[in-house]
């Protein structure tokens, strides 16, 4: 209760802020870039925190953990966070998030999790992401994304669960995609049923 983040501005040593399921009024400071050491950053859960994520989280050299899930929290996600080099864990889903989906985030070769689902992100998907060679799931179903499922995802052989439905994606799942099933760990392909319209769709289940 209260404009939790603000207060620890001046706190520059921080490792670890999990402040899960409470009820912060607050916002994401732009200080946030001072906070070098910052590892883990977890205020999901908090409904009232709310303004956007700052262009400073770029700064976070050592963060490995990045979730405000079902917040507030607005507006694009920032291109800098493709600097966070040591980001393992992306979960933004269930916000007001709108813009398109930064191209570095394929920067970020530690990833095992990226969660958007449920937010309002549109444009195409980059083709680079197909490069996170460590990304173990990956949710975008319930946006506004448009184009094809980039035929580069099949090369992202430790992935487990891919969300798709509820965008305005064209075209079909592409067969080296569908090889992650055969071949590989891709358990869970979750796409609209026109996208899955391919003699080896692979799709489990259809979300329209």
């Amino acid at each position: 209760y209260g404009d939790f983040l603000n207060i620890l501005s001046p706190l520059k040593e921080l490792v670890t802020i999990d402040a899960m399921g409470n009820d912060f009024n607050t916002t994401i400071p732009t200080e946030i870039g001072t906070w070098s050491s910052l590892a883990v950053f977890n205020m999901a859960q908090n409904k009232r925190l709310k303004g956007t994520i700052p262009t400073e989280i770029g700064n976070l050299k050592a963060l490995t953990h990045f979730e405000i899930a079902h917040t507030e929290v607005n507006g694009p996600i920032p291109s800098e966070i493709g600097n966070c080099q040591k980001l393992e864990f992306l979960a933004v889903e269930n916000c007001y998030l709108s813009g398109n989906i930064p191209t570095t985030i394929a920067n970020l070769s530690y990833l095992k999790l990226i969660l958007l689902q449920n937010n309002s992100i549109k444009g195409k998907i980059p083709n680079d992401l197909g490069n996170l060679a460590s990304l173990e799931k990956l949710s975008f179903f319930n946006n506004q994304l448009s184009g094809e499922v980039p035929y580069t995802f099949g090369q992202m052989e430790n992935l487990d669960e891919l969300y798709l439905q509820g965008n305005d994606l064209t075209g079909v799942i592409h067969e080296n995609i569908c090889n992650l099933r055969e071949k590989y760990k891709l358990q869970v392909l979750e796409a609209d049923e026109e996208l899955c319209q391919n003699s080896n769709s692979c799709c489990t289940s259809f979300g329209n």
